[in-house]
């Protein structure tokens, strides 16, 4: 479990390449399946930024799991919609443009605060790049298309001065 930081999960290819699969924050916990099924866990993970973090040993957890239905429950709920998320990145990545995907992060990220909105990136751009499936210079060309949305960065600030704008534009098909 994270306690505070990022933690991100990539496959290595047989080039040497890695594949960012996933990115956990503050308060999310993976790789429950390795303790559930056989053989190792099909992904590393590393720490994005200085972290702290929560080692549950599989024993321990087990035997939480068979003695509190409850828990049980919340783990399979839990892992259920972890599967929905990884759908509709997969639905995302295959039918949202680059500047799609970078705005409805950002909408994400400004949780219905009113305009404009600074939020700062909880990640550097290299890592947000790695989550949204595309190249860092790819962010940074959609990050220039969105400046005529009212969207301007400074570092790993983004200021934000529409909002509605970047929500339409990252859910096209619901207007």
């Amino acid at each position: 479990m994270v306690l505070d930081g990022w933690v991100r999960l990539y496959r290595e290819t047989p080039d040497g390449a890695e594949i960012t699969i996933a990115l956990f924050a503050r308060g999310e916990s993976f790789a429950e399946a390795a303790m559930l099924g056989p053989g190792q866990f099909p992904v590393c993970a590393v720490v994005a930024e200085p972290s702290r973090l929560l080692d549950v040993p599989a024993s321990s957890f087990l035997g939480a799991l068979e003695a509190d239905r409850m828990l049980c429950r919340n783990l399979m709920a839990s892992m259920a919609r972890r599967l929905q998320a990884f759908v509709r990145q997969i639905e995302a990545l295959s039918r949202r443009s680059t500047v799609e995907r970078l705005a409805a992060f950002l909408v994400e990220l400004s949780e219905g605060r009113r305009p404009p909105v600074v939020i700062e990136l909880p990640l550097d751009k290299t890592l947000v790049a790695a989550r949204l499936g595309m190249q860092p210079e790819s962010l940074s060309r959609a990050f220039a298309r969105l400046r005529r949305l009212g969207v301007t960065t400074v570092g790993h600030a983004v200021r934000i001065e529409d909002v509605d704008a970047l929500e339409g534009l990252a859910e096209p098909d619901s207007a």
